[in-house]
C-alpha cells in the first residue's frame, strides 16, 4: 500500500512538472534597444519604440502611455532610481545621459560626451545614491553621490567600455566589460583598473551580478569563436572568468536574484535567433521558444528584483521586433506527429499556431509539440499548421481546456515521389559526358545530387519528392559536359507526379571558366554577366577533374579564360602558375581576377614576367574607374565595401593600367592592367580585386563585354594595335556596351568573295523592324556601326545581320 501511495504521488509530481509551459507574448511592437524596470513595483516596464519618447506600463503590459521625450534615438538604457522612483536615468550611443526627476515627463542632461553601447551604468544596490557610468569611446569611469545629479570623473578601465555592474556587497568592486572582449577589474570605486579577463570576442555588452551571491557574475561574449563567444561565468567575485556550455553569440543576459543558478541569454547576429534559460547555473541551457519569433537580435532581458516570474525582452527585428514578456500557463495542448500510412513519429519540421504565431521545431521534442493558452490570445480553438518534410502540409483546429492538457496527435500524408531525366547532345547529335547537379532545398536542409550522363547521353535522377513550397523545392539543374562544349544552368524547375524531362543540345563554348584548388564554385563569380551580355561557358570545375587543360583553351570559341581565384587565401601552386603562363604562351587570353591575387603572388614568375606588375599595398578607396583612352569607360564603378583591393605598380611599359582606384573626386592606385606584348603570347587582363565586387550590374556587364571584346579584337584601343587582315568567316560580334543607354556599335566580319547587298536591321520583342542600319554592298573586312536608341524606349531588342547568303542574330538591352 505505502509502494502504491508513493508510485501515486510520484505520477501526480510528474503531471504537475508537465502540466506548466513557458512562453512569450509581445506586448508592444517596435525594435527596443533595452527595457526599464521600476525595482519597487513588478507592475511598471519602460521602454522607447520607434521615437524618441519613453512610454510606461503600470499593469505588466497590457496598456500604455506615453512619457515625455529624452531626446535621445535608440536609447540603450534606463535606470529607474531605487531610492525615488520619480528619479529616471537614460542613455544611447551618443548624446550623453539624459535624466528626469518627475517620473520621464521632462529631461536634462546630466553628463554630456557620453555615450553607451551595452549598458554601462550602475548603481551601489546597498547605498543606491552612489552610482557609475562608464563611457563607451575612452573608457573614462565617472561616479555620482547624489543619484546621477552631478558627475566626477575617477579613472579609466580600457576603450569601447561596453558593460558596467557593480558588486552589490561592496560598492567599491567594479567589473568593465571592453573592447576585444576583455574584462577589468576595480576594488577602489573605479579609480584604477587591472585586466582579469584576457580578450577573444568583439565585445562584452552585459555583466551582471547575483544579489543572492555576489560571487557569482555572468557575461555576454558577443562576434567571434566558440571559444570566445557565449555566456562567461565567474564564481570567486570577478577575479577569474570561464565560458559556460552555452558558445554562441549573445548579448543579453540577466540572472534571477533569489537564485544564481537561474539565468536568461539572448542571441545576437544569428539566424535562426534564440532565447536560452539555465537553471543550473550555465551547466546546461534550455531554449524558451514558445512565442519567440526565431528572428531578430535581444538587445535586452530583465528579471524583475522582487518577482522573477516578470521576465521581459527587447527585441530588435522586422516584423518581429518589439517588447516581450515571459508567461506561464497551464491550459496546454500537447502531441505527436505521425506518418497516417506508417504510424511512425516524424521527428523533423516544426509545428505553428496560426492565430499566435507560436512554433517549435520537431527536432527539439523528438516529434513532439506542446502548445500553451495565455491570458489574452485570441482563442481557445487555435489551428495548427505542421511543416515536415516530405509531407503535404498538415492543418487541424484544436481545442484548449482552461486548467487542463488536452492530447491531439497530427497525422501527416507522405509527398510522391517523382523523377528529372534527359539527354545531353552536341549539335551534330552526338551524346556528350557531363556532370549533372540538381540543387534543391527542404524545409530543413540544401541539398544537391549528383549524376553523370551514361554513354548515349542520357542521365536520370530518380526518388525526388514533387515540388511542393516551402516543404521542397527544386532550384537549379546545372550541366556541365566534357571540355569544350559549353553548361548550362535550368532554373525555376517545377517536378510534378509526371516527371520532367530536360533534353539539351550543347554548342562549343565561348570561354572557359576555372580557378584555383580552394577557390569554390567560382561560375556564379561571371554566369550572370555572361548571360547578360549573350555569351556561353563552360565550366572546369579543379575538384572534380584537376587543373583545368589551359593549354587547350584555343577549343573555346573565344579563346578565353576567366580565371578566378574567388576567396582563396593562400598563394597559387607552381602547377596552377605554370599552366597559366602555358596557356598564354600558347596564344590564348586570361583574365585573372580574385580576392588578394596580386598580394598572395607577388614574388611568383606570373606576376613579374608575364603581368609586369608586382604588389603596391592595399587600397581602402571604395570604386574604380576607367583609364581613358582604353577599354574601359572613364566612369565611377563602386565596389563592395567587403572587397581586398590590391594596387599595383607596373615593372615595363608593356603592363598599362586600365583601372584605377577612385573617389569621386581622385584615382589613386592602379586596380588592373593590360599586357599585350610583342612576343607572341595571348592577352592578359589582371585585375586587383575579385570581378564579382563590382556593385552595379551595368558595370559588370560593360566591363566583362570590354574585356572579351578586347581579347577577340572587336575592342580596339588604338590604331596600332587594330587587326586590318580581312576575316575569313561571316561574323557577327555583340554590340557593345551592352546594355546601353542610348547608343551602343554593332561590329560584324564580311569574308572575301561576298556578293551582293549586306543588311543589318534591328527588330523589337514583337519582330517589327525599327532600324535600317545597313542596306548595301560592303567591301570584305571588320566593320562596325552605331546604333543611337534615343527615340526607342527601353526593352529587348535583336539585330539581324544578312550577307553572303549568310544570316545571323543577337540579343541586346537598352535600358534608360
Amino acid at each position: 500500500m505505502k509502494r502504491l501511495i508513493v508510485f501515486l504521488l510520484f505520477l501526480f509530481l510528474a503531471e504537475n512538472t508537465m502540466g506548466q509551459i513557458e512562453g512569450w507574448r509581445r506586448k508592444i511592437e517596435g525594435s527596443p534597444l533595452t527595457v526599464g524596470l521600476n525595482p519597487l513595483n513588478p507592475n511598471a516596464v519602460y521602454v522607447q519604440v520607434g521615437s524618441t519618447n519613453l512610454r510606461v506600463s503600470h499593469d505588466r503590459g497590457r496598456t500604455w502611455s506615453l512619457l515625455g521625450n529624452p531626446q535621445l534615438t535608440q536609447i540603450r538604457q534606463i535606470i529607474v532610481h531605487p531610492a525615488d522612483t520619480s528619479v529616471i536615468l537614460c542613455a544611447a550611443f551618443d548624446g550623453g545621459i539624459r535624466r528626469s526627476i518627475d517620473n520621464g515627463v521632462t529631461w536634462f542632461t546630466v553628463l554630456p560626451d557620453f555615450g553607451i553601447d551595452g549598458e554601462s551604468i550602475s548603481y551601489d544596490p546597498s547605498h543606491p545614491d552612489t552610482m557609475y557610468a562608464g563611457n563607451f569611446f575612452d573608457g573614462v569611469v565617472y561616479r555620482s553621490s547624489n543619484r546621477g545629479l552631478t558627475w566626477t570623473q575617477m579613472g579609466t578601465s580600457a576603450s569601447f567600455l561596453c558593460a558596467l555592474a557593480v558588486r552589490p556587497d561592496s560598492g567599491n568592486i567594479l567589473l568593465a566589460g571592453t573592447g576585444d572582449g576583455r574584462i577589468s577589474k576595480s576594488t577602489d570605486g573605479g579609480a584604477t583598473w587591472r585586466q582579469v579577463k584576457e580578450g577573444g570576442s568583439q565585445e562584452i555588452p552585459r555583466i551582471v551580478v547575483s544579489e543572492a551571491n555576489p560571487m557569482i557574475l555572468y557575461g555576454t561574449g558577443y562576434a567571434g569563436s566558440p571559444a570566445s563567444t557565449g555566456i562567461w561565468k565567474s564564481t570567486d567575485g570577478g577575479e577569474n572568468w570561464f565560458l559556460t556550455s552555452l558558445h554562441e553569440s549573445v548579448w543579453a543576459v540577466d540572472v534571477d536574484n533569489t537564485n544564481a543558478d537561474v539565468v536568461y541569454a539572448g542571441t545576437f547576429d544569428l539566424t535562426p535567433a534564440a532565447i536560452y534559460k539555465t537553471t543550473d547555473a550555465g551547466n546546461s541551457w534550455e531554449s524558451v521558444a514558445t512565442g519567440f519569433p526565431g528572428n531578430g537580435n535581444a538587445w535586452s532581458i530583465k528579471v524583475h528584483p522582487l518577482d522573477p516570474t516578470m521576465v521581459w525582452l527587447g527585441l530588435a527585428g522586422i516584423p518581429s521586433g518589439g517588447l516581450y514578456r515571459l508567461q506561464e500557463t497551464e491550459t496546454i495542448i500537447r502531441g505527436h506527429v505521425l506518418d497516417s500510412a506508417t504510424g511512425d513519429t516524424v521527428r523533423s519540421g516544426s509545428v505553428r499556431v496560426v492565430e499566435t504565431g507560436d512554433s517549435v521545431r520537431l527536432e527539439q521534442g523528438s516529434g513532439e509539440y506542446a502548445f500553451g493558452y495565455f491570458d489574452g490570445d485570441p482563442t481557445l480553438s487555435p489551428t495548427l499548421r505542421v511543416l515536415a518534410y516530405p509531407y503535404y502540409i498538415g492543418i487541424e483546429q484544436v481545442g484548449f481546456t482552461s486548467g487542463n492538457t488536452e492530447t491531439y496527435d497530427l497525422h501527416l500524408n507522405k509527398l510522391p515521389l517523382s523523377s528529372i531525366s534527359g539527354t545531353v547532345l552536341n549539335l551534330a547529335h552526338q551524346p556528350l559526358e557531363g556532370v549533372l547537379r540538381l540543387r534543391f532545398t527542404t524545409i530543413t536542409s540544401s541539398n544537391e545530387l549528383t549524376s553523370l550522363s551514361n554513354p548515349d547521353g542520357s542521365f536520370f535522377f530518380d526518388s525526388l519528392y514533387i515540388t511542393y513550397p516551402p516543404l521542397v523545392q527544386y532550384q537549379s539543374l546545372s550541366i556541365d559536359p566534357a571540355f569544350p562544349f559549353r553548361g548550362e544552368l535550368v532554373s525555376s524547375i517545377i517536378v510534378d507526379t509526371n516527371g520532367l524531362v530536360v533534353d539539351r543540345l550543347l554548342d562549343t563554348a565561348d570561354v572557359l571558366i576555372t580557378g584555383p584548388l580552394g577557390a569554390g564554385d567560382i561560375r556564379n563569380n561571371f554566369m550572370p554577366t555572361l548571360n547578360n551580355i549573350g555569351l556561353t561557358y563552360h565550366y572546369w570545375d579543379v575538384l572534380q577533374g584537376g587543373l583545368a587543360p589551359l593549354s587547350r583553351s584555343g577549343s573555346v570559341k573565344k579563346r578565353s579564360v576567366l580565371y578566378s581565384t574567388g576567396s582563396l587565401g593562400s598563394a597559387l601552386t607552381a602547377a596552377e602558375m605554370e599552366s597559366l603562363m602555358v596557356c598564354l604562351d600558347g596564344g590564348f587570353h586570361v583574365f585573372v581576377t580574385g580576392n588578394d591575387v596580386v598580394e598572395l603572388n607577388d614574388s611568383s614568375e606570373f606576376m613579374s614576367e608575364y603581368a609586369l606588375v608586382t604588389f603596391a599595398g592595399n587600397s581602402s578607396l571604395s570604386a574604380v574607374r576607367g583609364v581613358a583612352n582604353d577599354i574601359f569607360p572613364v566612369s565611377t564603378m563602386p565596389l563592395f565595401p567587403s572587397v581586398h583591393r590590391d594596387s599595383m605598380y607596373v615593372l615595363s611599359p608593356e603592363a598599362l593600367p586600365i583601372l584605377r582606384y577612385a573617389t569621386v573626386f581622385s584615382n589613386r592606385g592602379i586596380a588592373a592592367i593590360r599586357t599585350d606584348t610583342s612576343n607572341g603570347r595571348g592577352r592578359l587582363i589582371l585585375f586587383g580585386f575579385p570581378f564579382e565586387g563590382l556593385a552595379q550590374i551595368m558595370a559588370s556587364n560593360n566591363i566583362l563585354q570590354a574585356i572579351l571584346g578586347y581579347f577577340d579584337g572587336s575592342v580596339v584601343v588604338d590604331v596600332d594595335e587594330e587587326l586590318f587582315e580581312v576575316p575569313t568567316e561571316f561574323r557577327l560580334e555583340q554590340n557593345y556596351p551592352n546594355p546601353f543607354n542610348p547608343s551602343t556599335v554593332i561590329r560584324f566580319g564580311v569574308p572575301a568573295g561576298t556578293h551582293g547587298n549586306t543588311t543589318l536591321r534591328v527588330f523589337d520583342i514583337l519582330g517589327r523592324e525599327v532600324k535600317m542600319l545597313v542596306n548595301k554592298p560592303m567591301e570584305p573586312g571588320t566593320h562596325s556601326v552605331a546604333l543611337d536608341g534615343t527615340n526607342l524606349p527601353s526593352g529587348v531588342y535583336f539585330y539581324t545581320l544578312h550577307s553572303g547568303g549568310r544570316t545571323d542574330t543577337r540579343k541586346m538591352l537598352l535600358l534608360k
